[in-house]
């Protein structure tokens, strides 16, 4: 990440926030093959496509989705935008990792889970597992080798499979069931979203 343009982030921002590109480059008043070349160079210094083609435009990778938290929070702190001391942002301010303040990553390893699904992924290191819905069979990627996420490796290196499951199991852990899971998602009652009261 260090050394990164930081119009590319801007340019990542729009696209997350637009999702679609030629939106986004309009917002930042660049042409459409212009953001277009901005977002190749931004997914092959991340190894990740980043956004993916969909109806009427782009929908964010997982990884992505990861990264939104922190570009947003890199943007505001080089804006110096306001926060609530009560309200901080999620994520890590990236600023000093990409001027070169700090070294190494942000996060060892990034975690993400689509809760109506039962999916998850967990990226650590070169290593990437993926499981697409509940019950369904944990598969791993090594990103330096397939940036497209096409070869399942799980068989190659179960040390690494185990690894990156125990972590999601402890991550999960942790978790407790989201309060609301999105308009398209049936209303699943639990502790924190209890079902509605019936008036007579």
């Amino acid at each position: 990440m260090q050394n990164l343009d930081l119009n590319l982030l801007r340019l990542f921002d729009e696209v997350y926030r637009a999702g679609n590109v030629s939106r986004a480059a309009e917002r930042l008043g660049l042409t459409q093959p212009a953001a277009s070349q901005g977002l190749t160079r931004l997914r092959l210094r991340l190894k990740d496509p980043l956004f993916v083609r969909a109806p009427g435009g782009v929908q964010p990778t997982l990884r992505a989705v990861a990264l939104a938290e922190q570009v947003q929070g890199a943007l505001a702190a080089l804006t110096q935008a306001p926060t609530h001391p009560e309200r901080p942002l999620d994520g890590v301010n990236l600023m000093p990792y990409l001027t070169g303040q700090k070294a190494g990553v942000p996060h060892e390893t990034i975690y993400l889970r689509m809760y109506d699904r039962g999916a998850f992924a967990v990226r650590s290191g070169d290593f990437k597992l993926v499981i697409p819905q509940a019950g369904g069979a944990a598969q791993l990627y090594q990103i330096s080798a397939d940036v497209a996420e096409a070869n399942n490796v799980a068989g190659r290196f179960p040390a690494q499979l185990e690894q990156l499951e125990q972590r999601r199991g402890a991550w999960n852990a942790q978790l407790i069931p989201p309060v609301f899971e999105g308009l398209m998602t049936p209303r699943k009652p639990n502790a924190t979203n209890p079902p509605p009261e019936v008036v007579p």
